[in-house]
């Protein structure tokens, strides 16, 4: 869950949800194989931008919408369509 952009991490924590990056990190600790972010805040009227150093994590980061359904197959292509949905 990955409800606040970054650099509104004292936002999150009083309201008990993450930013982008915390999602990441946790991603990153577990060796996630994959990372699919969800539950965005409705301020934002498009995706989170992610940091320049997310580029390089070693697994494939995708942003979740209403209705999506994701094959595990499929996670790689999903987040390849990140910049379109921007």
């Amino acid at each position: 869950e990955a409800t606040f952009e970054n650099g509104m991490e004292e936002e999150a924590v009083l309201k008990m949800h993450s930013t982008v990056a915390e999602a990441l990190s946790v991603g990153k600790r577990m060796n996630a194989k994959a990372c699919i972010l969800t539950h965005f805040s409705q301020r934002y009227p498009r995706i989170p931008p992610l940091r320049e150093e997310d580029s390089q994590l070693p697994f494939p980061v995708a942003f979740a919408f209403d209705f999506m359904q994701v094959k595990p197959q499929n996670i790689s292509r999903a987040s390849k369509l990140t910049s379109a949905l921007r």
